[in-house]
């Protein structure tokens, strides 16, 4: 990388193609130097989801090449940037968007959807480094210099409409931390809850106290309405996919213990466990990754599983396998605490 960057400077890169013309005839492309990226942010940067829709832009001048033959000619120059954390030559990349413009911008809830997918904590103050790629041929980069930003992100959850959990565990309070959510607004709800003690008992409330509807025992697996129903009751201490249909009137727990599988982690046959840390509600594990697939499994079999979907960082059940494609030493981390809107990160140690 290093050797590009000098030949990128001092303008002597000289990439040969061939003529379709005849083949003892070249074309030579002669180069300038190394795009310089400037932005419009400063360099310490606070997110506010109240500017979501402001933009920064990051902009370059273009990289000067030109043809030995102007009559092949072609516009194959192509501009890549990349935002990653600091310090790692951008092997843990935030972003990464191309162009043949000379400039992109991010709107601030972009940037701080991109900071949130790999586990900045809202809050406090990151440091990112954004760099530009141009490249005329694949194995040809040319990297600008590196801008560093402090950043920091906001907490920008996305919340379904949603059953409050209160019970013996949380002292019967009623708290966003602990509810279940329905995606598509039926009536059927979903969560993950942890349960430290054995005969949990709680109950489903549809406001955040109880002047609304309470869910309680209505025996069998099946809810009840009435002011006087029974608590529910979980038997053992654990980690639960609670499930709630408030038009069947029908919920279930099932407990879970997390893991990944898949060849990336050395076999598709049983599942490498991962931890579950009662102060952050994480699930991680420190796993060396070959080149392959892998994805989240719960209790060791096909019952329960969470793959990749449409959305960066977001999981969805049943859903497509995570590519390795650099093996390593990863810190993968499993957060199932927002109500049916689970997420990972992956960073590379």
């Amino acid at each position: 990388m290093k050797l590009v960057n000098k030949w990128a400077l001092l303008s002597v890169l000289v990439i040969t193609l061939w003529s379709c013309k005849k083949d003892e005839d070249k074309v030579i492309v002669t180069t300038g130097d190394a795009p310089v990226l400037s932005t419009s942010a400063p360099e310490t940067l606070v997110l506010r989801q109240d500017d979501a829709e402001n933009t920064i832009t990051f902009s370059w001048e273009g990289y000067a090449y030109s043809w030995s033959d102007p009559n092949v000619s072609t516009d194959v120059l192509n501009y890549v940037l990349q935002i990653g954390r600091s310090g790692v030559d951008f092997r843990s990349t935030l972003s990464e968007r191309s162009t043949k413009s000379t400039s992109l911008s991010y709107t601030i809830a972009e940037l701080n959807a991109a900071l949130l997918d790999l586990r900045y904590e809202p809050g406090v103050a990151a440091s990112v480094d954004i760099r530009l790629i141009a490249s005329l041929a694949p194995n040809r980069p040319i990297y600008s210099n590196t801008i560093t930003l402090q950043v920091t992100p906001y907490e920008d959850m996305i919340m379904y409409p949603s059953l409050f959990l209160a019970g013996s565990f949380n002292d019967w309070s009623h708290a966003d931390a602990h509810r279940v959510g329905s995606v598509e607004d039926d009536g059927k709800y979903e969560g993950y809850v942890y349960f430290p003690n054995a005969n949990t008992e709680f109950k489903f409330s549809s406001q955040a106290g109880w002047d609304g509807t309470n869910f309680g025992d209505g025996g069998e697996g099946s809810l009840d309405t009435d002011a006087g129903a029974g608590n529910l009751v979980v038997a053992e201490a654990g980690y639960y996919l609670l499930k709630a249909d408030t038009e069947a009137l029908t919920w279930s727990a099932t407990k879970t213990e997390w893991g990944i599988i898949g060849d990336a982690t050395g076999s598709w046959d049983s599942s490498t466990s991962m931890d579950y840390d009662t102060e952050t509600g994480l699930w991680t594990v420190t796993a060396n990754l070959s080149t392959g697939e892998w994805k989240f499994r719960a209790n060791d079999e096909w019952v329960i599983d969470l793959g990749d979907s449409d959305k960066s960082g977001v999981l969805a059940y049943g859903g497509g396998n995570f590519e390795i494609e650099e093996p390593g030493t990863y810190l993968i981390t499993l957060d199932l605490r927002n109500a049916a809107y689970y997420t990972y990160s992956l960073e590379i140690q």
